[in-house]
């Protein structure tokens, strides 16, 4: 279990990456970065699920989400490269 102060330090670390977080998304909509606002929010929301008591569960599905989307995204990717060789 951990004490009063390693969770207060816990707390502290997951408030600054939401902030952290917060100005790469406020950046990459400034100067136009669709990757840096993307990191920028994934970092925001990580620092929400770490605090979060049900984070673990949120972030496994999470996940398996993105996981499916990325997959999907490779195929239509790997359909688009495959019509460009002909």
């Amino acid at each position: 279990m951990k004490d009063g102060a390693e969770k207060a330090l816990d707390a502290l670390e997951n408030k600054l990456d939401q902030a952290k977080g917060r100005m790469k998304e406020t950046a990459g909509q400034v100067v136009g970065s669709q990757e840096l606002e993307l990191e920028g929010k994934a970092q925001r929301m990580a620092g929400k699920l770490a605090g979060a008591q049900a984070g673990r569960d949120i972030r496994r599905k999470a996940a398996q989400k993105a996981n499916g989307l990325l997959d999907r995204l490779d195929e239509k990717l790997d359909e688009v490269l495959d019509g460009r060789e002909e």
